[in-house]
């Protein structure tokens, strides 16, 4: 009789335990993230793909799409400056034998897709239409364009210059000049008369930093020392009246004494 009324008393304290449990509010933990799941995206391999299949894929997409879906981790994301000012978000990919894929997005939000690169040609096209810099190695450059004329009318610090025939959007073969400095691409120039331009701009602006830098080297010349005023002489007169002295004639210079007797 005991046993059963101790087993009924357990009974009873587990349920009330439970019951205590039941009746605690509930603690909800809600995880928080992109608004887009990866694993509801297609992965997308970009390597064969070229840029006119990538941007058939990608137009009206913006840069999370991209950075959700390339199968790949990018190696560089962050922001370009155009000549005129205008920023761009910027994403590469690129893999160990120097292949590319390069993307170029609005920067304002919702960062939208507006080109891509995927040779050589297609990152001189992008540079040339929106007047930007998304990177190219010399080796590449050359091993796209075996034919390109290095130039010499160009001698400042580390610059090399290339000449090629370009056909841009508007279908008209132009000279193109391609400026790389320790072995990065930093400038391209389109035409002969712009082509001058530069030259006279980099000329000038690399004779103004030589002269500077000649001035800050030549030691300011120390003022010559100044000769001490030599004396006066003075003239002294002895002797003589009162008058003599009164109508003797002016002397400026004396080295003697003067003596009247």
């Amino acid at each position: 009789m005991k046993k059963l009324i101790i087993l009924c008393g357990c009974l009873l304290t587990a349920i009330s335990t439970n019951a205590a449990i039941n009746d605690e509010p509930e603690i909800i933990i809600e995880m928080t993230g992109p608004t887009t799941k990866k694993s509801a995206l297609p992965e997308i391999a970009i390597w064969n793909k070229n840029a006119t299949q990538l941007t058939r894929l990608f137009t009206g997409k913006d840069r999370t799409y991209v950075l959700y879906t390339v199968e790949n981790v990018s190696n560089y994301d962050g922001i370009l400056h155009a000549k005129n000012g205008t920023k761009y978000a910027f994403v590469e990919y690129r893999d160990p034998s120097g292949t590319f894929r390069k993307f170029l997005f609005k920067n304002n939000e919702p960062q939208t897709f507006v080109a891509c690169a995927a040779t050589t040609q297609d990152v001189l096209n992008i540079n040339q239409k929106y007047n930007v810099n998304i990177g190219l190695k010399k080796d590449r450059f050359l091993l796209y364009y075996p034919q390109a004329v290095k130039i010499t009318d160009l001698k400042i610090n580390a610059q090399e210059v290339f000449r090629i025939n370009w056909t841009g959007d508007k279908k008209q073969t132009t000279l193109l000049y391609v400026v790389f400095e320790n072995d990065e691409l930093t400038d391209q120039i389109l035409g002969k008369e712009a082509w001058d331009k530069y030259v006279q701009q980099q000329t000038n602006a690399e004779n103004e930093r030589l002269h500077k830098e000649l001035e800050e080297k030549t030691p300011t010349p120390t003022p010559a020392a100044k000769k001490p005023a030599s004396k006066p002489y003075k003239a002294l007169v002895s002797g003589g009246t009162v008058q003599d002295r009164m109508y003797m004639p002016r002397v400026n210079l004396v080295k003697y004494k003067y003596e009247y007797r």
